[in-house]
């Protein structure tokens, strides 16, 4: 798994499982989204993750609910981590995300 490779390059990681990983990243309904890009093989090259946080909003007669979506995982190999992070954004905004944090 390319989360499993890239981690392996530092010196102080989590040591994932594939189960511990799948645990973390494959998508949960307002739990965790995540996506993939793949090359022309179908091999997997870079992989976006967010984790969905909802708020209450509270003595506001228009809002109740701040629907938050935070950078998780995130690999880029063959984009740019901007390009990356953009499409995040961009699927963070489709799923009614008010605002996304990226560190």
């Amino acid at each position: 798994m390319i989360y499993i490779l890239l981690l392996s390059r530092f010196n102080l990681a989590v040591e994932f499982t594939l189960e511990e990983l799948a645990h973390w990243i494959l998508p949960r309904e307002g739990v965790v989204s995540s996506f993939v890009i793949t090359n022309d093989a179908g091999d997997v090259t870079d992989v976006g993750s967010y984790y969905h946080l909802p708020s209450s909003v509270m003595r506001n007669p228009l809002h109740n609910k701040l629907n938050a979506a935070y950078s998780f995982y995130n690999v880029a190999t063959s984009v740019s981590f901007k390009d990356l992070m953009n499409d995040m954004l961009i699927l963070a905004r489709d799923v009614s995300a008010h605002f996304t944090l990226v560190t």
